[in-house]
């Protein structure tokens, strides 16, 4: 959490013997140094590398929350057009921040980039010892004042005992991006509900541990609320929660007829049904057996057959064709010979679909 942070902030936390430290990295130089500072060493008192340009992101992008848009995620993008390489970069972080400062810090980060493509290292002596990672430092003997950020530290041998020290060059002016005017985008219309079509279904027991007795519900709506809820009441009296629709379920009608069939064998006729709301997916033939992709209709003979399908396939005009079908099942022969017209209601047997409470 921290990491991301920082690299977006562009800050540095360092750890000392007094705790944990934040820096930021446009921070004063903690000291100059001069050639006269450094250990001699057999490469020479510097070394001094510059980055390949390739290897350096042309664009970045940030991913962030807006708070200006009711926290929605966002992406704010820095591009340099005079670039030549096509390499990108980017960071996702879960904070709300303005749009505005999100596409600051995106043009610091990128331009901050192109100016760590100088590294340079070298070796101080022991006197140098209240240096830390995350400090910044002026150097005075490379033909003009420099500002570096220590990067690592490490203690060696070279020369007799001294320490080893990776910095990578600074441009204070790179983290002061200007932050336009905070632009707050209008709220999103209410979300008006509709009232949900549903369906109340007399089906056998299809799975163990269910109540023989107890219908099925299922419900769509678009938009949908948090769930949908059925009452009865009896004559003269007081509605009660009989049971709800937490899910949306995948339903839909017909739309071409379902030929009547026959119960126990496969029908390789295939039939259309465009949907409400939802997919459906082929499944292997013994996920099948197992109870997979089944499906209640409205049959021709006024009650719900509960039939099972292996292959669906999307067509152009946004309907599924279904085949590989499995009819009658659960007690439900005499539906399937009777069949469904186009338009029957199609309710796809997902755990949107639930048994309720509804006592006689």
């Amino acid at each position: 959490m921290i990491d991301g942070l920082a690299d977006v902030f562009q800050f540095d936390m360092a750890e000392t013997g007094e705790g944990l430290r934040f820096q930021p990295r446009h921070g004063r130089p903690a000291m100059t140094i001069a050639a006269d500072d450094v250990v001699t060493r057999e490469s020479g008192a510097f070394s001094l590398s510059l980055g390949q340009e390739a290897d350096t992101p042309a664009a970045f992008r940030l991913g962030y929350l807006d708070e200006a848009a009711d926290f929605a995620p966002a992406v704010a993008e820095a591009r340099d057009p005079g670039a030549a390489p096509a390499r990108e970069a980017g960071i996702d972080i879960a904070a709300a921040i303005p749009a505005a400062e999100a596409e600051a810090r995106a043009r610091s980060i990128l331009a901050d980039a192109w100016v760590m493509r100088e590294t340079l290292s070298f070796s101080l002596p022991p006197s140098a010892l209240a240096l830390e990672p995350g400090d910044a430092v002026t150097l005075d003997d490379l033909g003009a004042e420099r500002r570096y950020r220590v990067t690592e530290i490490s203690d060696g041998a070279e020369g007799g005992w001294s320490r080893e020290v990776d910095l990578v060059r600074v441009s204070p002016g790179v983290y002061n991006a200007p932050v336009g005017p905070a632009i707050f985008a209008p709220p999103p219309p209410a979300p008006v509900f509709a009232a949900p079509v549903w369906e109340l279904m007399d089906l056998p027991l299809i799975a163990e541990g269910g109540d023989p007795g107890a219908p099925w519900f299922a419900a769509f709506a678009d938009p949908w609320p948090v769930g949908v809820a059925l009452y009865r009441s009896a004559e003269g009296g007081a509605p009660s929660l009989a049971g709800a629709a937490l899910g949306r379920a995948t339903m839909g009608r017909l739309a071409s007829p379902l030929a009547p069939g026959a119960s126990g064998r496969w029908d390789n006729r295939s039939v259309d049904v465009r949907l409400s709301y939802g997919a459906l997916s082929s499944r292997e033939m013994m996920d099948v057996f197992a109870g997979a992709n089944a499906f209640a209709v409205m049959s021709d003979a006024g009650a719900w057959e509960l039939a099972q399908f292996r292959d669906a396939m999307l067509r152009e005009d946004g309907s599924w064709r279904l085949s590989g079908l499995l009819r009658g099942q659960a007690g439900t022969e005499a539906e399937a010979l009777a069949g469904a017209g186009a338009g029957a209601r199609f309710v796809l047997m997902t755990p949107a679909a639930a048994q309720i409470a509804f006592p006689g």
